[in-house]
Parts: structure tokens; C-alpha cells; sequence
């Protein structure tokens, strides 16, 4: 009689645990299902991005890399919906320098990196900077007014979408200096001698030497030959291009802390992202905007420790010689607004003076009065 109860008991155990096992087999009861089972894979979205300088030697590009693009991924991250596949182009691997606004018109590219200062005709309200010799020398006040225009002047914003593309993220360097094969001692110095500058910023060039339309990725090669013998560029050049070594000396005037330019994205890319991804490319704008002002601000400081302990000299310019020195230019800003009105183009003028205005009112004493230079029309 108990071996029969404990056969029962036996049979009883055995038939609920094969109920156990077959529920759990089916996918029965409520347990929820694993998250390798629940997982979706993201949706991938491929970025062709690049611009005619390199992201090691440039820092507006090494901010593209640094800031924007990791802050897209970490925002997309959030969801997992996306993921971006990054095909990346630098150095003019697609287009240079002066052919990245097209490269991103025509499709080429879906992001680029956009510089003002070769691209004149084409942007013109960005290129206001360029034609204020010995302005801000500061980036943050720089980035400060630039971003206060971006948001009450339209054209600033126009001027890109007429080209087929966005900008997203702004560009404000630290201020222009000079390397040079000979020690600057006033304008007799430059008697005879070539600068090399970049497109705009020819204008700042004083006519005692002749200026050659020039870039920074020329420079070293032009400075060595002979090409020229004194070269203008963002101050972090010298020693990212390293053009301390074959223009020793270097010449600290803080000619202009100018807008650089813009990350820009193809509008029709832009417009056929989930609205996830876009609000992701904006934040990544941000991020490089600031970034690349903290980054210009170290290059600026670096650099000019860097010179002063590997030059043969470095000279810093006087208020009194930059007023010299700016005395021996045109009318650089009302030039540049008579040109632009001669094209056609009407309000350039007053965006120029509000940003003469702006400069004053940030505590900059000008070396020359450029405001009174350009009138109310």
C-alpha cells in the first residue's frame, strides 16, 4: 500500500515537471522574452563627409572629427534607431579647399566644411570679417557677435541654402599672425618682399610689399622656394604646418579673429533624414561650434609659446606700428561694400557697419576709425 502511494507521488512529480518543460519550450507563460530576442538592429544611414584640409592639421576640420561627429553618434546612440556610417574624405581627397561649397551643392559630398575666405563671391556677407583689418583679436568675443548676426541677419544663413546646402555648426579661429624668412623691424622691412595670404585677407597686406594669393597648405612649400617670404595665416598654422622652420621669425599683430566659415550638410540629404537623425546633426553643430572655439583659443596660446621657443625671434607689434601699419591700406571695409554694391548687392553696408558698431561697443580700440570710413547710405 505505500509503495503504491509513493509510485502515484512519483507519476505526479514527473508529469508536472514535463508540463514545466514544454510550457517554458513553447515560449509559454509570462516571463518576458530575452533582450538578444527583443533586440532591433539600427537602421544605417551612410554619411559621405570631407573637405579640402586635413582634420591633423586644421583645426576647423579636427573639430568636424572631435566634436560633430562623435555628437551625432552619442545622440542616435540614445534610441539605437540609427547609426551612422561615416565615409570619410580629407585633404582634398574629393574637393579642395575652394571647391567644397560646390562638391556639397552638387552632391559630391553631404557634409563639407566651408571656408569664407575662398569663397568671396559667393558668400559674401560672411566674408565681412575679412575686410576689418586689426579688429577683434579675441575668439570668444569673435564667436559672441558672430552668433548674435547669424541670428538677426538672415542673409548669413540665406547665402549658403542658395548654394543647395545647410550650415549647421560655425567657424571662428583664433586671430592671424605671421612667420616671416626676415625680423620685422617697421615697414621699411617689407620694401620688396612678398606676403602670402589666403583670397580676403590680401587686403590686409600693406602696400610696401607685394601680396601673393596663397593657402595653407601651400605655404611651406612657397615660404621655402622663395615664392614669398612672409606668410599670413590663423596663428595655430605656424606651428600645425609647421612654418617656423622655414620662416623663423615670427610677427604677433593680431591682424583679425575672423569668421571662418560653416559645416554645411546638403539640403536634400538633410530633408530625406528621419527627423531623429536631423535634430542629431544639429546637435553636432553645436558641439563643433564651441568646440572648435576652445580649440582655437589652446592653438592660439600653444602656438605663440611654441614660437617664442623655437623661432629666432618673435616680434610683437605695437599699438602704434598696427596704426602704421593700417594707415598704409585702403579703405578696406567700405571698399569691400562698394564693390559688393556695385554687384548688386545693397545690404552689405549696413550689416558692415552693425558689425564696426559691434566691435567698438566689445571694448576693441580700432587702430583706425574704419566706422567713419563707411557711411550711412
Amino acid at each position: 500500500m505505500r509503495q503504491m502511494k509513493m509510485g502515484r507521488l512519483l507519476l505526479t512529480l514527473l508529469l508536472a515537471l514535463s508540463m514545466v518543460i514544454a510550457a517554458t519550450a513553447c515560449g509559454g507563460g509570462d516571463e518576458p522574452a530575452s533582450d538578444s530576442e527583443g533586440a532591433k538592429e539600427p537602421e544605417k544611414i551612410t554619411v559621405r563627409i570631407g573637405a579640402g584640409q586635413t582634420p591633423e592639421g586644421y583645426r576647423w576640420i579636427g573639430a568636424m572629427t572631435k566634436y560633430m561627429m562623435p555628437k551625432v553618434e552619442e545622440e542616435l546612440a540614445k534610441t539605437g534607431n540609427y547609426e551612422i556610417e561615416w565615409v570619410e574624405s580629407w585633404g582634398g581627397t574629393v574637393a579642395t579647399v575652394t571647391e567644397s561649397l560646390e562638391a556639397c551643392q552638387d552632391g559630391l559630398l553631404d557634409v563639407t566644411n566651408v571656408c569664407y575666405v575662398f569663397e568671396q563671391s559667393n558668400l559674401p556677407y560672411g566674408n565681412i570679417t575679412y575686410y576689418v583689418p586689426f579688429g577683434v583679436w579675441d575668439v570668444d568675443t569673435a564667436l559672441e557677435i558672430q552668433l548674435d548676426f547669424i541670428d538677426r541677419y538672415p542673409q548669413l544663413t540665406e547665402e549658403f541654402e542658395k548654394f543647395g546646402q545647410i550650415p549647421f555648426g560655425w567657424a571662428t579661429a583664433e586671430s592671424y599672425n605671421m612667420t616671416s624668412k626676415f625680423p620685422y623691424t617697421g615697414l621699411d622691412s617689407l620694401d620688396g618682399k612678398r606676403v602670402g595670404a589666403a583670397g580676403s585677407n590680401l587686403s590686409w597686406v600693406s602696400p610696401r610689399a607685394t601680396p601673393i594669393q596663397s593657402n595653407g597648405t601651400e605655404a611651406y612649400n612657397a615660404l621655402q622656394t622663395g615664392l614669398y617670404e612672409m606668410s599670413l595665416q590663423p596663428t595655430s598654422f605656424h606651428k600645425d604646418l609647421y612654418l617656423y622652420e622655414v620662416a623663423p621669425y615670427g610677427l604677433i599683430g593680431d591682424f583679425q579673429c575672423v569668421w571662418m566659415g560653416a559645416i554645411t550638410i546638403n539640403t536634400d540629404f538633410y530633408n530625406s533624414l528621419p527627423e531623429e537623425v536631423q535634430k542629431a546633426f544639429m546637435a553636432g553643430g553645436e558641439a563643433y561650434t564651441y568646440g572648435l572655439a576652445e580649440l582655437s583659443k589652446e592653438g592660439y596660446d600653444e602656438t605663440i609659446q611654441f614660437l617664442e621657443e623655437n623661432c629666432e625671434d618673435v616680434i610683437y607689434m605695437t599699438h602704434e606700428q598696427k596704426v602704421e601699419w593700417a594707415d598704409t591700406l585702403d579703405n578696406v571695409p567700405l571698399t569691400y561694400v562698394e564693390k559688393k554694391e556695385a554687384e548688386g548687392i545693397d545690404d552689405v553696408r549696413p550689416l558692415m557697419r552693425d558689425y564696426l558698431t559691434a566691435i567698438q561697443n566689445a571694448g576693441f580700440e580700432p587702430v583706425r576709425d574704419w566706422l567713419s570710413g563707411v557711411p550711412e547710405k
